[in-house]
């Protein structure tokens, strides 16, 4: 079933016996799901314009996105990035607090929730050698995401406005607008994995027509999904494409994250990458078509 990557690595670094627990990676960001949380307050957002998201503007210290790709009625988890102005990910605000407001036909906004959100850190691990010769480890934390599960009641629009703290100083009233549909046609948490048969190395394909990473992973390109899901272990999926990401995520995910966690993780999780465009007509043409792997995932 699809499952929290968090939840499935925390098992597999425990070394629980193996269960048919599986992690999703989307193109654009990690799709987890945690407990609902809501609140029914009724508060004016203010006289802020909802009627489209916030873009990128010369001179403004700190844009917020939001990472999901596609959000369903129900409980989710809300993904932010934020960003400089000179869109470089910034890695060291201190706080991000969170006001979310449902949207009406008539762009009023009525409060649902008041959240302060949690960071989410890629670790980062490096060797410091000493005048001995020994060597110690030292770790990084950088900041990559800030989140908030969430009760989405309703389909339609939502807005989402940040405060957020950097170099001392906050920011606030950074917006976002984003809609919200009845039904995802991705697999929700819980759900049985695809058993999917995407071309592999296997299959004689070479690795350049399997994956735009540079240097790539052949490791995640030499079982199918469906043979993959037949080991016993958990399993987590890298929809992306590094040469050709549409999103500040895509690329950096598979590179920064999956990557170095599949090293960390190896034999006790199996971790594979799907680029979500045919590779072929996509250099040769520029026409971006999904893979068969993305249509029967519904991504």
């Amino acid at each position: 079933m699809i499952a929290n990557i968090a939840t499935v690595l925390r098992r597999a670094a425990l070394r629980r016996p193996a269960r048919a627990v599986f992690g999703l990676l989307l193109a654009t960001s990690v799709a987890l799901a945690f407990a609902a949380c809501g609140s029914g307050d009724s508060t004016p957002a203010g006289d802020a314009d909802w009627s489209g998201p916030i873009e990128f503007r010369q001179g403004q210290p700190v844009t917020a996105t939001l990472v999901n790709s596609r959000l369903a009625v129900g409980t989710s988890r809300l993904a932010f990035g934020l960003f400089g102005d000179d869109g470089s990910m910034i890695h060291d605000a201190t706080a991000a607090d969170l006001r979310l407001y449902a949207i009406d036909e008539d762009d009023r906004a009525t409060l649902a929730l008041e959240a302060a959100l949690r960071p989410s850190a890629l670790v980062q691990q490096f060797d410091h050698r000493h005048e001995d010769g020994s060597i110690h480890v030292h770790e990084n934390a950088l900041i990559t995401v800030w989140r908030e599960t969430v009760d989405v009641t309703q389909e339609g629009w939502w807005g989402a406005e940040l405060a957020v703290t950097l170099d001392g100083e906050r920011h606030e009233g950074l917006r976002i607008r984003f809609f919200v549909v009845e039904d995802a046609a991705e697999p929700a948490v819980g759900d049985a994995a695809p058993a999917t048969r995407q071309r592999t190395l296997a299959g004689g394909d070479g690795i350049d027509s399997l994956s735009t990473a540079q240097p790539p992973n052949p490791e995640m390109h030499e079982l199918t999904v469906a043979e993959a899901l037949t080991l016993g272990r958990p399993l987590v999926i890298a929809f992306a494409t590094p040469a050709f990401c549409r999103t500040r995520y895509c690329g950096p995910v598979l590179e920064k994250v999956v990557a170095p966690i599949a090293e960390r993780y190896a034999g006790r999780v199996e971790f594979l990458h799907i680029e979500p465009y045919e590779l072929a007509r996509l250099r040769d043409e520029g026409v971006f078509v999904l893979v068969p792997a993305m249509e029967e995932w519904g991504l």
